[in-house]
């Protein structure tokens, strides 16, 4: 993208006339035309004023993009994480926007953001108000769409993944079906037939580990589709559904204790108080905030994943940051707001923060 076509996008991204951008920067009007339509260039020594004018930075005006290295990038994550719990998610935010502004075009940070937001909204301060979380959104909406056509595939889908979630949030089912068909379908996955061929050739530990990253695949997909399962048997009302699928989620978390299911609990209890059991209701919160305790998310610890990496979240402080998360919902969210009244939902509660305050 040429300057002209940056100062244009900014500048209707910030809703100013040409004039007004015009007058912010001491020029005429048919100067920043000629810009945007590309006829002349703006003098060096007018970029400057442009960038503050546009909010941004010189280097994403001249569409200046430095690579950075892995290292790099876990250090800036890192830092953005820390700056989050320690501080709260408002200051985390204006981390980000540093990094942001100190690479604006580096396309693996904005994914980075995006991937980690969930995990970023654990450290949400109490009082973060609506607009703030509306704000958040389309902050990482804008993200994703400057990155949903990366000449990266792996970037490009993940961005149009992130964006037909938020379609569907604001209920465009159409921008959401047409991204999902902008995304390529594959006709065969390499990964489920080269086992064979590893067993054939002997080559068993490489068998081994791509079997295993098939197998956390597949139960990811499955503990995702069982959760969806269920929430669709309870929509239409077939609660006896509802209650097989959420016990097969249960026990995919028994055998595999991935921590992926463990909603699978908080769950069974909202099933219980679609139909006013509020003592069942009560024993799977609590067995859900038990279960939260034990989980550690060290999945190379079990046997079935001890080949592969899966660290993203084995550090203290994202396994922190996760069950804080899951204790905030359960005493914000007004679907408990019966249970919370209980004196047995309030030990279990307490001993959850004083586990989360030791880690």
């Amino acid at each position: 993208m040429n300057i002209g076509e940056v100062i244009l996008n900014l500048r209707k991204e910030k809703q100013l006339t040409q004039e007004q951008l015009a007058q912010a920067i001491g020029v005429s009007a048919p100067a920043v035309s000629k810009w945007e339509t590309g006829s002349t260039y703006p003098d060096i020594l007018l970029l400057p004023p442009i960038a503050r004018a546009l909010d941004t930075t010189i280097d994403y005006l001249l569409s200046y993009t430095q690579e950075l290295d892995q290292s790099v990038l876990d250090d800036i994550m890192n830092d953005i994480r820390v700056n989050c719990q320690e501080n709260g998610f408002r200051e985390g935010r204006k981390k980000i926007q540093f990094y942001l502004n100190q690479y604006p075009n580096s396309e693996e940070l904005k994914m980075r953001v995006i991937s980690a937001s969930i995990m970023l909204s654990y450290t949400m301060d109490q009082d973060f108000m609506e607009k703030e979380w509306m704000e958040w959104g389309k902050q990482l909406e804008k993200l994703a769409r400057e990155t949903m056509d990366s000449s990266n595939p792996l970037i490009r889908e993940n961005a149009r993944v992130y964006l037909i979630s938020r379609c569907m949030e604001q209920e465009n089912y159409d921008e959401a079906e047409a991204l999902l068909d902008s995304i390529p379908q594959q006709q065969m996955d390499p990964a489920q037939l080269r086992p064979s061929i590893y067993l054939k050739k002997g080559e068993y530990e490489k068998a081994e580990k791509l079997l295993q990253t098939n197998l956390f695949s597949g139960m990811r997909t499955a503990q995702m589709a069982l959760l969806s399962l269920t929430e669709t048997a309870r929509r239409t009302q077939n609660m006896e559904k509802a209650f097989q699928y959420a016990e097969a989620g249960r026990e995919l978390e028994e055998i595999f204790g991935s921590g992926g299911s463990l909603f699978a609990w908080e769950k069974t209890a909202q099933l219980y108080l679609d139909t006013d059991n509020e003592e069942e209701a009560l024993k799977s919160i609590i067995a859900y905030m038990n279960r939260i305790r034990k989980m550690d998310y060290k999945l190379r610890d079990r046997v079935y994943f001890d080949t592969i990496s899966l660290s993203a979240n084995e550090t203290p402080g994202q396994v922190k940051g996760i069950k804080q998360s899951q204790l905030n919902l359960l005493m914000t969210d007004d679907r408990y707001e019966k249970l919370r009244g209980y004196e047995a939902f309030q030990e279990a509660a307490q001993k959850l923060k004083n586990h989360i305050e030791s880690l």
